[in-house]
C-alpha cells in the first residue's frame, strides 16, 4: 500500500515527507558533528557490509549443516537486494531536495536499500537467537538489533538522501521478506521432520 502511495504521488504523504526532510536538514545542518556521526553510522553500516556479512554467516551456518538458518540469512541478503532493485526500477522515485547537501546517493529513493538491508539483518539476528538464548538475553538482542537498524535508518534521514516513506517501506519490505523465508522454511520436510524429532 506504502509503494502505490509513493508511486501514484499521494499529496499529504509527499507533504508530509518533504516538511520531516526540510526540518531535519535545519536542524542538521547547525550540527556538523550530527552530521559526521550518522554519516559513520551509513558507511560502516551500508547495504554491501551487512550484506555480505549475512552471507559470511549463512556459509559457517551451512557449513554446520543447519541448513534453515542458512536459507534464512541468504534470502535475508540476497533477496534483501532483489527486493531494493526490483522497486527502485519499478517506482523510480527521485531522491529528496533539501537546502543543505550532506551526502549524496546514486538510483531512486524507494524504498531505502540501508533500511531494508538493517532490519533485514536484525530481524535475523532475532529470528535465529531466539530458541538459542534464554528469555532475558533474547530481548538484549532484540532490541539491541532493532535501535542499531533504526540508526541506520535515521542516518540516511539525517544525510538528506531518504524520504521518511522510503525508510518505512525499506522496514515494512525487510520484514515480508524474513517472515516469509521463516514461514516457507515451516513447511520443508526436513523442518518438519525435526520439529517431530523434538517433541
Amino acid at each position: 500500500m506504502l509503494a502505490i502511495l509513493v508511486e501514484q504521488r499521494w499529496g499529504p504523504l509527499l507533504r508530509f515527507d518533504r516538511r520531516f526532510d526540510d526540518d531535519l536538514n535545519h536542524h542538521e545542518a547547525a550540527h556538523s558533528s550530527e552530521v559526521a556521526f550518522w554519516r559513520g553510522v551509513s558507511d560502516v553500516l551500508s547495504p554491501a557490509v551487512v550484506r555480505t556479512a549475512l552471507l559470511v554467516v549463512g556459509a559457517w551456518l551451512l557449513y554446520r549443516r543447519r541448513i534453515g538458518p542458512a536459507v534464512v540469512c541468504a534470502v535475508a541478503s540476497l533477496g534483501s537486494l532483489a527486493l531494493v532493485t526490483a522497486v527502485k526500477d519499478g517506482i523510480g522515485r527521485p531522491r529528496p531536495v533539501v537546502p543543505v547537501h550532506e551526502a549524496s546517493a546514486p538510483g531512486a529513493s524507494f524504498p531505502s536499500g540501508h533500511a531494508t538491508t538493517a532490519v533485514a539483518a536484525a530481524l535475523t539476528a532475532i529470528v535465529l537467537s531466539w530458541p538459542l538464548l534464554s528469555p532475558r538475553w533474547r530481548w538484549v538482542v532484540a532490541v539491541g538489533s532493532s535501535l542499531v537498524a533504526a540508526a541506520v535508518g535515521f542516518s540516511r534521514l539525517a544525510l538528506g538522501v531518504h524520504y521518511p516513506s522510503d525508510v518505512v517501506g525499506g522496514w515494512f519490505g525487510a520484514t515480508a521478506l524474513v517472515f516469509g523465508a521463516v514461514a516457507l522454511l515451516r513447511f520443508w520436510p526436513g523442518e518438519r521432520r525435526s520439529r517431530a524429532g523434538r517433541r
